[in-house]
């Protein structure tokens, strides 16, 4: 099934404006026969299904291209995180063993440093520009015509990105042909796709919640913009260019552009709906981002194990910034079990707190090559996030914070983001991150650290006072550090871990 949604666009919308990036565009038929040469490529260099597929590089139309390609000949394709450190990446490669890497020719001095001596991996250099390079010789000697017929199975695995690493050492985890369809038919419940939709891709492509998005656009013969990289007055611009409908980011990139002190130059009007996921929008940020874009907006949770959403937040709940949902993750997705359990394993009753647990056709087959850590996620069918929550009256979701991320003062459970929440809501902090310290009395401490808008300047005391009169006094910061900028993945959450290691 997979392999006929790029064959469905090529028929339905021949001519229509497919792809387009960074001053190329390409019909869906060019795309089709650029992806046909690309699929009869790879078979020429002995990739056979199952084979990995290794890509490291920044946004551009030939993710769309690897993906379809690796799809219709049965390969495993491994989206590489551009924002790991040479010795991350290694352990990628070295435990998924692609037998092909295609690589930006920005990278090109690293391929001695990542390429496992005692194992034969093939370097393809994909050039910015398009010009003929690794990339584009071999569309160029390929046919235009894809004639092979591979057999698929729902549980044929098709894709392995590896998780985030924000709390840990990044696992691959294993997305099959069953768990990439029905995310797409998903993605539509979230997004409500149509043929006239423009979708910039700003989340990278490493992240599955960026490469995912491909198949449902090209489902239903939307526009592909692709971004190399985020930048807040060239993606305004774009968005003004290219008219676009609709895009997914984080939070924390919403909040980058409504405080851009241009963005009122630029014409939005084209934009019908704002996605965000990775954490819930302050009360303050949704008003902004409402007023400026007067767009939907509408959230998803979920988890690179779940593939897409297991939860929805729907525009209807945005529409309203002071309500008490607006700091929920919504409800479960059609299609998807998704429930609060304690310890036992037992729904947690209202204003509880437990585990988020999710069961459907997108929950992952498992981690590659970690039988062991896949049997401490993956129970009866159920996915235990790590994400604790409470759940309403209505089951609305509200997660508290990540089991890693409880701090432990002095016996009580303190849960950052609740106190982030406040520090979000103060007019001078632009970004604000909570974690546990040692301390020798209370055996953590908890510690704020904030990045502050431009022009304004804040004191510790300042912070801490501001947190006392509206928190539990054992909640506050007991310190607070000021940075010009928080430290963040490729998917632009801020990286905890990191800040932790430092203290």
């Amino acid at each position: 099934m997979l392999q006929q949604i790029l064959s469905r666009a090529a028929k339905l919308y021949p001519d229509k404006k497919g792809v387009v990036c960074e001053g190329k565009s390409y019909t869906y038929r060019e795309a089709q026969e650029r992806v046909f040469r690309l699929a009869n490529a790879l078979i020429n260099i002995g990739i056979e299904k199952g084979d990995r597929i290794a890509v490291f590089m920044p946004n551009c139309h030939r993710y769309l291209e690897l993906f379809h390609a690796s799809i219709h000949i049965g390969s495993v394709i491994v989206p590489i995180n551009t924002r790991l450190s040479k010795g991350e990446i290694l352990n990628i490669i070295e435990d998924s063993f692609p037998k092909v890497l295609f690589i930006d020719e920005d990278f090109r001095g690293w391929i001695k440093e990542i390429c496992p001596p005692h194992r034969e991996t093939k370097f393809v250099i994909c050039e910015k520009d398009g010009g003929d390079g690794d990339y584009e010789s071999l569309l160029a000697e390929s046919s235009p015509y894809y004639t092979q017929s591979v057999e698929m199975f729902d549980d044929d695995i098709a894709m392995i990105p590896y998780s985030s690493g924000t709390t840990g050492q990044p696992k691959g985890v294993m997305l099959t042909q069953k768990n990439l369809l029905f995310a797409a038919y998903h993605s539509n419940f979230l997004n409500n796709f149509n043929e006239k939709d423009v979708y910039l891709y700003v989340s990278p492509l490493f992240h599955v919640s960026g490469s995912v998005a491909i198949l449902p656009i090209t489902w239903f013969g939307a526009t592909h913009v692709f971004i190399r990289q985020f930048d807040v007055h060239r993606t305004l611009n774009i968005i003004e260019k290219e008219k676009i409908t609709i895009a997914i980011v984080v939070p924390a990139i919403i909040n980058l552009l409504i405080n851009y002190p241009d963005i009122k130059k630029f014409d939005m009007t084209s934009i019908r709906q704002l996605g965000y996921g990775g954490s819930p929008i302050s009360p303050d940020t949704l008003r902004k981002a409402l007023d400026m874009f007067k767009c939907e907006i509408v959230q998803g949770y979920g988890l690179t194990e779940s593939t897409t959403a297991i939860t929805c937040l729907s525009p209807e709940d945005h529409s309203k910034p002071d309500s008490k949902k607006i700091s929920s993750c919504g409800k479960g997705l059609v299609g998807m079990e998704v429930r609060v359990v304690n310890e036992n394993g037992e729904d947690v009753k209202s204003g509880e707190i437990g585990e988020i647990i999710a069961r459907g056709p997108t929950i992952m087959k498992g981690y590659w090559n970690k039988p062991e850590e896949t049997a401490k996620v993956l129970k009866n069918g159920w996915l235990y996030t790590g994400d604790m929550a409470t759940v309403d009256e209505e089951n609305y979701i509200y997660i508290v914070d990540r089991k890693k991320d409880m701090i432990i003062s002095g016996g009580e459970n303190i849960y950052s983001t609740e106190v982030e929440k406040i520090l979000y809501s103060h007019p001078d902090i632009l970004e604000a991150a909570v974690i546990g310290v040692p301390d020798e009395k209370w055996g953590e401490a908890v510690k704020a650290v904030v990045v502050c808008r431009n022009g304004k300047t804040l004191s510790e005391d300042e912070v801490i006072r501001f947190c006392k009169e509206r928190l539990s006094g054992y909640k506050c910061p007991k310190s607070v550090d000021f940075m010009d900028s928080l430290p963040k993945s490729g998917s632009s959450k801020i990286l905890k871990k990191v800040l932790r290691e430092r203290y």
